[in-house]
This record gives structure tokens, sequence and C-alpha cells, in this order.
């Protein structure tokens, strides 16, 4: 969080409430240290999470990009973000840009795409030479336009479209017996028959995977200190999240393929459960006792979040997700959708349908849904059937 002088907190204290929100497009949760990933190294995200409020359980509304902005900003849209005096938009996406929800920012950057050339290249020669590293740059010139009371959205295609982190941070993920990464840039997309599948491929897709999130972490703490060095930033809410996870795999699916089964598949943990950390200013620390939430909850509650900051209440919201009484199981239940398929999860158990068929997992013990018991829990699965049913 931002460092600052006391004489500075205390002009700060009469000033608006900020927002930065970060969206790393395809950040799994489950690659990052503070949702216990110990084999890549992110030790600024870990920063993040030690300042602020982990929500253990974020499942994303949507794994289809508009949907899950659609999700986020109809509400402002109607709106106007009230008590926000300005809203400043930053993104390499275009189809981000475009979203006719958009429209309530004051102003939209669109960061400039990369060329053919780089589309085909190999890994970059450095991390200042990545596609990551534009969007930040842009990001950090864009700091200088806010002044208290902006909400300042960062969007990253993050994962979505180059894995272009130069190969020593690929390098950095093998073993010594591990045969060399794999060279593509492209993000991958194929059906894999996990029967009969190559466990080095596997391994490559990781190792290269892992490659973005340590570029990530690296350019994220450029773009922190950035923040602690600005004393306009004392009174700033920070929020980083994504919009969607990125199979690898682990179920038959990398990145947008199709099972040809069960389309049920890409709602799986490693598309769905994404990262929401919640910074708050320095100045509440005291009052908020940062730490984690493990209250299942869709990534659609930002929307609430924002508006509570900019009315003045965001310790006040934020606060009750922390000390919600532990046998309040009320608001535990998420549905995602998906074209035919749908899940729902809960405290206790997630449920994906598609058709007629049925994957039943028990939770928090099967994190990395492997093990369907559909079939030896009639009880459980007719009443999370129920559940979908009576959320029509």
């Amino acid at each position: 969080m931002p460092d600052s002088t006391t004489n500075e907190n205390s002009r700060a204290d009469t000033e608006a409430p900020s927002a930065v929100v970060l969206v790393i497009d395809r950040l799994r949760a489950g690659s990052i240290g503070p949702y216990g990933n110990t084999s890549i190294d992110t030790p600024e995200l870990n920063r993040w999470a030690a300042s602020g409020v982990v929500f253990d359980q974020a499942i994303a509304s949507a794994v289809h990009l508009n949907e899950a902005y659609d999700s986020w900003w109809t509400a402002f849209a109607n709106d106007s973000l009230p008590n926000a005096p300005s809203s400043i938009l930053v993104t390499d996406d275009s189809q981000v840009a475009q979203n006719q929800a958009a429209d309530f920012f004051d102003e939209v950057q669109l960061v400039n795409r990369p060329g053919t050339k780089k589309l085909t290249a190999k890994p970059a020669a450095s991390a200042a030479d990545t596609q990551m590293a534009d969007f930040f740059a842009q990001a950090a010139e864009s700091l200088g336009n806010v002044q208290p009371g902006t909400l300042l959205w960062l969007h990253s295609r993050g994962m979505s479209e180059l894995w272009d982190a130069p190969r020593d941070y690929r390098l950095n993920q093998c073993g010594p017996d591990d045969p060399p990464p794999p060279e593509f840039i492209l993000a991958p997309s194929e059906w894999i028959d996990l029967a009969n599948a190559d466990p080095d491929q596997l391994l490559g897709l990781e190792q290269a995977y892992a490659a973005q999130v340590m570029l990530l972490d690296q350019l994220l703490s450029v773009f922190s200190e950035t923040l602690r060095q600005d004393a306009r930033f004392t009174n700033t809410w920070l929020v980083l999240t994504s919009g969607r996870g990125y199979p690898l795999g682990q179920h038959g699916l990398v990145g947008d393929a199709v099972d040809p089964d069960f389309a049920g598949t890409a709602l799986h943990q490693e598309n769905v459960h994404v990262p929401l950390i919640v910074c708050p200013p320095a100045k509440l620390s005291n009052e908020i006792a940062t730490g984690r939430c493990g209250e299942t909850m869709s990534t659609g509650k930002l929307s609430s979040l924002l508006e509570n900051v900019f009315a003045g209440s965001g310790s006040q919201y934020l606060m009750q997700h922390l000390v919600r009484p532990q046998d309040d199981n009320s608001l535990d239940r998420v549905i995602t959708q998906m074209g035919s398929a749908t899940a729902i999860q809960t405290t206790d158990w997630k449920l994906i349908a598609d058709g007629q068929q049925y994957r039943l997992y028990s939770k928090p013990d099967d994190r990395w849904e492997v093990n369907n018991v559909a079939d030896r829990c009639p009880i459980e699965l007719a009443e999370m059937k129920q559940m979908l049913i009576d959320a029509d």
C-alpha cells in the first residue's frame, strides 16, 4: 500500500476516496502465491495479499469476457456510479473498450495492439518487450490523470492472447530432468485426450503459463512502487481480479477448446475460480482486520464494493463479509453459465450440469474437482439440482 508522511495522510483524509481496479484476463487463482501456489514466485502479489483482504472462493460470474463485464458494468451504466466524480478505462483489449456498458467512463484509453511481427515472434528478449509491459507502461502514464474521487479501471489481456515472457522465465520452471520448455507464444487452445496425453506436453503448458505469471508479478511490482511514491493515492482502494481463468488440460481442455462430450467441462475450477484481492487505503488498516474471506461469492459483487467505496461506506461493506456469522450460508451460492451448461457452487458442494449429465464435487476438500461423486451422493445431487431449478 502507498507510503506517505503524517502530513500527507492528514491531507488525504479530507479527500474523496479513489479506486484502482486491475483486471488481468485469464489469471487463475491457483497459479499465484496468495492462493497457495508455491511453485511460482509471486512476491508482489503476496504483498498485495498481506496488506488486503483475499477472497478465497471468488467465482467468475461468466467465462465469456463480454458477459463478465456486463455483470460488472451494467449497474454502473444505469447509475453512472454515484459519488464517483470521474472514471477512466485503460485497456489493451478492443473488445473491452467497445463494450456498450463502458459508455459510463469519462475517458477510454486503448493501448496499441502489437503488430504482426510481434504476434509471430518467439518469446520476447526482455520483460520490457512484452505485451504486458506495453500495457503497464500506459497504465502508469494514466496515473497522472487521476485525482481524488477517480475510478481507474485497468484491463490487461493478460494470458488471453500472447504468452511472450522471455524464455528464461520458462526455463526457471524447468527441473534438471525436464525437457526444454515449448517456444510458442500464441495462447494455446485444444482438446486433449487425457487417457493418451503426453505428460511433457502438459508440463510445457504449465511452464509457459507460469512464465506469464512471473512476468505479471515483476511488472506489477514496478507499477505498485509508482503508487507508493505518490501521495495522491494515500486514500485509494486497490483491487486485483480476473474475469476468468485458463484451463491447462486438467480436465482435457486447454484454453477455449470444447469438450465434445460435456460442455460443462469449461466450468471447472481452473476456469471459474479467480483471484479477488482488495486492499483498503492505509488509513483504514486499523479499522479493517485484513485477512482472508472464505465466503463463496460471485465476482459480480465487485460492483457493490465499488459503489460502497465511492459512497464512503467501503470499509463497512468489506467488514460485513469478514465478520458474517459462520453458519450464515445464505449468500454462499454462485451460478455460472456457459451455453447449455450451468455450474452452481455452495460452501459444501459444486454441481456442473449439461442436459441430463451431472458432475458433483465435494467442497472444499476436492479443490481440483477430480472426484465426481454424482453417482454416490444421490441426496446431495437432488438438493443441488433443486437449487438450480429454484434459481431459474
